[in-house]
C-alpha cells in the first residue's frame, strides 16, 4: 500500500522532501516507487518550466518590431 501512495504522492506534490525518505526503504518495491515519485515530480517541474517559457515567447511576441501601421499606409499614399 505504501508504494501506491508514493507513486501518487509523486502525481500530486511538488516538493521532492515529501517522499525523499522513502528512497532507501528497505522494501524494495517501496523504494522504486519512490523514484518513480521522484521521476513524476521532476516531470511536472520541467512541463511548468516550459509551459512558463512558452507563455512568456507568447507574451512578448511582437515587441521587438513595433510597427506603426499608420506610418505605413502615409507612406503608401505618399509613393501615389
Amino acid at each position: 500500500m505504501r508504494h501506491e501512495i508514493l507513486v501518487t504522492m509523486g502525481m500530486l506534490v511538488h516538493d521532492r522532501e515529501l517522499v525523499l525518505p522513502f528512497k532507501d526503504d528497505s522494501d524494495l518495491v517501496v523504494a522504486e516507487s519512490c523514484e518513480i515519485a521522484l521521476g513524476l515530480i521532476d516531470v511536472k517541474q520541467r512541463v511548468a518550466l516550459l509551459a512558463e517559457s512558452k507563455s512568456d515567447e507568447h507574451d512578448n511576441y511582437g515587441e521587438e518590431e513595433n510597427y506603426n501601421y499608420e506610418e505605413c499606409y502615409d507612406d503608401e499614399e505618399e509613393q501615389e
